[in-house]
């Protein structure tokens, strides 16, 4: 990372690579969050229905995601300059490089470790 950092900031300049970390760095987090959401959507609609809340579980997330919209929407409207303008595509091929990945794993039957990664957590925190 270090080395994106100086490489970039030398190819763009400091402050227009800090423009552009910040674009992707938003869109990134975006999806992250708006995932998060529809997650306790889910979450709450299948494997803890006894506790589902419409105003918690649905209305809020539904919310999120729609300001997260407004927020990628109006980062892209009209559409910036480069190199602000490749943030989009950066993104976009860093979460399809990422389910590519998920899918050879899934397909080479080595997904045991995602299936896995919620449990050194929940170790930690029942002692």
């Amino acid at each position: 990372m270090f080395g994106v950092g100086l490489g970039l900031g030398y190819l763009v300049g400091p402050k227009m690579e800090f423009d552009f970390m910040g674009v992707v760095i938003t869109f990134t987090l975006a999806i992250i969050y708006a995932m998060g959401n529809l997650g306790v959507m889910r979450y709450y609609l299948t494997e803890k229905r006894h506790e589902f809340n419409i105003v918690l579980h649905i209305i809020f997330p539904v919310v999120g995601i729609i300001a997260l919209f407004f927020v990628v929407y109006n980062s892209l409207i009209p559409w910036p300059e480069a190199p602000i303008g490749y943030a989009f595509w950066v993104v976009l091929v860093w979460l399809l490089l990422g389910v590519f990945v998920l899918l050879i794993m899934k397909w080479t039957k080595k997904e045991g470790w995602a299936k896995n990664a919620g449990v050194a957590a929940v170790d930690n925190t029942e002692k």
